[in-house]
């Protein structure tokens, strides 16, 4: 709250523990005072234990072991993608990629690589429920490739737009070419100084799962659980997912109402309420006040939990996480493994209303 005395402006606030507030005013002085004290006069837990949820994109997981083989030798490995990038190039006497190294668009164009091999890579994924919507994979520079899935061409001459990246190009994939269990997609390029092998995406319609190294499509998930939500089908999304709560309320003069989120893993929180979009919530402590634009009676209550790249992009294999991630991250010998490594995310602890009502004290 604000007044003008004068010369002064008065500015009347609220400082819960960790709280901060920040204000923006003009040249005139200012006099801060401490506000009234606020009581709970009453809470009550909205939601259950599982939330029927959102998502505003399709799911996702990479594909970043394969078997490869050089030159029509025989099948290598899995080994991760970015080491085998090291290994062709090893084989074919090239230096490997690092930050010292002339880009691509920066070396003189219209002239081949002097030295080249053939590489054919092989990665498998599990299928435990076959998708009913459309799928994609999503790579860069598809044109360079021969890929099939299952036996099934694929094309990759076309597009269907960008994904995350506009680097990053979704080639649609009919979902009549999966088949329960083991999936095969083979991939086939020629490679070169100019060449950069980087992890492919499967994304689409459907939950995923890790079974030990090896995703598993599975139903895609309608609700989900307070917790992580990784193990309950959405092991590397990495886009928002709105949880959905219905709530009655009764105003009361003189009362506030405040949006609890007491736990929570991701990097925002969004609340939208009956539709409309309300406060977002970054830092401690999470809450926001609601009053304005609740209703008399129920209310529909979204919190949107806007996750992270982490767990699509990674590190994935970098046992121990860390404050800091650069590209030798991704490639960290001595803390490696070959499972993938994520972090939690989603709502993990109960939302609740409560009422708070301000108490008038002696000056």
């Amino acid at each position: 709250e604000q007044t003008v005395d004068g010369s002064r402006t008065l500015i009347s606030t609220e400082f819960l523990p960790c709280g901060s507030r920040l204000f923006v005013i003009g040249q005139a002085p200012v006099a801060v005072r401490p506000a009234d004290p606020v009581k709970i006069v009453r809470k009550t837990r909205i939601g259950g234990l599982e939330f029927p949820v959102l998502r505003d994109e399709p799911n996702a997981f990479p594909l970043d072991m394969p078997e490869f083989s050089i030159d029509g030798g025989g099948w290598r490995g899995p080994l991760e993608i970015l080491q085998i990038d090291r290994a062709v190039r090893d084989v074919i006497g090239i230096p490997h990629r690092g930050g010292a190294m002339v880009q691509p668009w920066a070396r003189s164009q219209g002239k081949k690589p002097a030295k080249s091999a053939d590489l054919n890579l092989r990665y498998v994924f599990d299928v435990e429920q076959i998708p009913g919507g459309p799928c994609f994979l999503v790579l860069e520079e598809p044109w360079k490739y021969e890929i099939s899935l299952n036996g099934n061409p694929v094309g990759t001459s076309d597009d269907d737009g960008w994904w995350i990246d506009p680097a990053m190009r979704k080639i649609a994939v009919d979902p009549a070419m999966l088949v329960e269990g083991r999936n095969e997609l083979l991939a086939a390029t020629r490679h070169d100084s100019d060449s950069g092998l980087e992890s492919v995406f499967f994304a689409g319609e459907f939950g995923v799962r890790w079974k030990g190294s090896t995703a598993q499509v599975s139903a895609v998930p309608a609700t989900l659980k307070l917790g992580d939500w990784g193990p309950q089908g959405l092991a590397c999304y990495s886009g928002s997912v709105t949880y959905l709560c219905d709530a009655e309320v009764h105003k009361v003069s003189g009362e506030r109402i405040f949006l609890e989120v007491p736990e929570w893993r991701g990097s925002l929180l969004k609340i939208h309420v009956n539709g409309r979009s309300g406060p977002r919530i970054a830092w401690p402590p999470y809450e926001c006040d609601i009053t304005d634009i609740l209703r008399e009676g129920m209310n529909r209550i979204g919190i949107e939990v806007v996750s992270s790249r982490r767990n699509l992009f990674g590190p994935l294999h970098k046992k121990t996480a860390g404050a800091w991630t650069g590209p030798w991250e991704f490639q960290a010998q001595d803390d490696w493994t070959d499972s993938y490594v994520s972090v939690p995310c989603g709502l993990i602890g109960g939302p609740a209303l409560s009422w708070r009502k301000e108490q008038t004290v002696g000056r």
